[in-house]
């Protein structure tokens, strides 16, 4: 992916974050939030890309009719938990420990081992159903590695990161509004091919 490509997605991404924060939390939003928002967004923004979130470039670039096909591309999801326990189910894991160890060093809410893996567990649930957007497969494997990757980075942070490092007010943003606002930019704002084409 090159310089310009990554940039265009973290603009679709960011944009309504900062637009929401701009209209509802200008008074309430610290000039130090700015620093901690960009790390979990961009933390965020880097899970999308890699898992292949569906978005509305999905289907008008479908690759079988555009957009006269139906909106859900292909219907493939694999139901059957601990199929694989591969390299892809411990990829997974170490994917969402970050997710773990960052919600509670920044939002105080998720300082509880059940509402954090609880958000986790719905932050790959809502992944696996962007998915069906797109030619991916909706796998419950992945939901199951997720989640337990969320409880190891909570754990982390409960042994000893939270003596060290974490936000005593938290951000005046929810986890849930980063993760909407900035997939609701990558879904509508969000087209790879046609920049390509003309950038």
């Amino acid at each position: 992916m090159g310089i310009k490509i990554i940039l265009y997605s973290l603009f679709c991404f960011f944009m309504p974050i900062f637009i929401y924060l701009f209209i509802f939390k200008r008074n309430r939003f610290k000039k130090r939030d700015f620093f901690y928002l960009l790390i979990f967004g961009g933390y965020i923004w880097s899970v999308f890309d890699v898992t292949g979130i569906g978005t509305l470039s999905d289907i008008v670039y479908a690759p079988k009719g555009g957009v006269e096909s139906f909106w859900i591309q292909y219907l493939f999801v694999q139901a059957k938990p601990f199929y694989q326990l591969g390299r892809s189910f411990m990829l997974n894991v170490v994917m969402c420990v970050p997710f773990g160890l960052l919600l509670p060093v920044l939002f105080p809410r998720y300082r509880n081992i059940l509402k954090a893996v609880g958000m986790g567990l719905l932050f790959s649930l809502f992944i696996e159903v962007t998915q069906l957007l797109n030619t991916r497969i909706s796998d419950v494997d992945d939901l199951i590695a997720n989640t337990l990757g969320t409880f190891i980075g909570f754990l982390v942070w409960k042994i000893g990161i939270n003596r060290v490092v974490q936000l005593k007010e938290g951000l005046s943003i929810h986890p849930w509004q980063v993760i909407f606002l900035g997939y609701l930019g990558q879904c509508f704002l969000y087209f790879p091919f046609w920049f390509v084409q003309h950038f």
